[in-house]
């Protein structure tokens, strides 16, 4: 299936060709605008609108990446190339995405061709057909180098720790949900927001009591406050943490936090830092989900603790703004260096966001990601960032 963009800056433009019309087998995105990442795993850009001079400069560092199918009378100050081409009505259109179709569908073929080893006889004369086959379209003509199809094993994160998850816990969740199917590791992931967990409604857990028979009960019988309770009366949590861990996976244990908020001003940092100690001698990586407030002490020493700390927003104005003064009320504030953290910022689609470029310049290299979230891409990113870290 082709990934196809559409750079269509108002909606008159967008209606004038109804491009998502033209196939079901292509799959379609309308941009308002172009940057960087969005030539990311697309094969072709239909552009309908004209070019800012940024947009421009981005358009002529990929020629070589992408085909551009310009409409009639946008501006490209580029110098002439085979993957820019330009079309007037839909049917010209339409005729161009097939020729991509058909070249696409070529690369496969010969691909497939170099990597197959004939073991019959059958086989051979099946492989010498394709071989012979010519492109039965009339209008195919080679315009880019062939693809090369890479064979990619399983891959799988290596990297240890403890990191905060700030911010969007639902984002947060799907991260670790992500994250854990490629870790090497027994990873823990523990809701240390005590004014709103989340971790029994994300996961479709009902049951959020331990199996450990104390004297605390009903909601105060969960796996947060038991391990504190057993720290202060000195029980090993070595002897405990298989009956007070929830296993949702053979590679992820959760451990549930507070839902009792009256404990929630009562929990002090002297035994929350040896609950942490504890759990690392447990697990080599650990998650931690956290609300974007910063008014308790299990908030606060879990920033400190982490070997990164990760917060999620949107890509608007309100969550760019918040998150910039957060990093500078924790390094003022709490001496938490700006280094330590690092950004995810979701672009949701038809919302007003803000340039990747402008994110950039706020939070130089700290940014993980800065486009519509990708569970796997941002894993990928936070597994080879917390590997230099630690």
């Amino acid at each position: 299936m082709l990934n196809i963009k559409i750079l269509a800056k108002n909606q008159a433009e967008y209606e004038q060709f109804n491009v998502s019309s033209l196939s079901i087998y292509y799959q379609y995105q309308r941009l308002f605008y172009l940057e960087q990442d969005h030539f990311e795993g697309v094969d072709a850009i239909v552009i309908l609108s004209p070019l800012t001079a940024e947009e421009q400069k981005i358009v002529t560092s990929k020629t070589a990446n992408t085909s551009f199918l310009i409409f009639i009378g946008v501006n490209i100050e580029s110098p002439i190339a085979s993957n820019f081409r330009r079309f007037t009505t839909k049917d010209e259109l339409l005729s161009q995405l097939k020729t991509i179709e058909l070249e696409y569908v070529e690369y496969i073929k010969q691909d497939y061709i170099n990597t197959c080893i004939p073991t019959s006889k059958d086989d051979e004369l099946y492989l010498k057909a394709l071989i012979n086959e010519k492109m039965h379209h009339p209008q195919y003509s080679p315009q880019k180098k062939a693809k090369r199809l890479r064979l990619v094993g399983k891959q799988s994160f290596d990297s240890k720790g403890m990191v905060s998850l700030v911010g969007n816990t639902a984002l947060g969740i799907e991260l670790v949900k992500t994250y854990q199917r490629f870790s090497e590791h027994k990873i823990l992931l523990i809701d240390g927001n005590l004014l709103k967990p989340t971790l029994d409604v994300a996961f479709n857990i009902r049951e959020i009591e331990t199996k450990v028979k104390s004297h605390l009960t009903g909601v105060d019988n969960t796996g947060i406050n038991i391990m504190l309770d057993a720290i202060k009366k000195s029980i090993p949590i070595k002897r405990i943490i298989d009956q007070v861990v929830y296993p949702y996976t053979k590679s992820l244990d959760l451990l549930f936090g507070n839902y009792n908020y009256y404990n929630y001003e009562h929990y002090d940092a002297e035994t929350l830092d040896l609950l942490f100690s504890h759990l690392k001698n447990h697990y080599t990586t650990i998650f931690i989900i956290l609300d974007a407030q910063f008014y308790d002490e299990l908030t606060l020493l879990s920033l400190h603790k982490s070997d990164i700390n990760v917060f999620i927003g949107n890509q608007n104005l309100s969550d760019v703004r918040f998150l910039y003064n957060v990093s500078n009320v924790l390094e003022h504030k709490q001496g938490i260096l700006k280094s330590k953290n690092y950004y995810v910022f979701d672009k949701k689609r038809g919302e007003k966001a803000i340039g990747s470029s402008v994110i950039k310049t706020l939070f130089k290299n700290q940014v993980i990601s800065c486009h519509p979230f990708s569970t796997k891409k941002v894993a990928t990113s936070l597994d080879k960032v917390l590997l230099k870290k630690t």
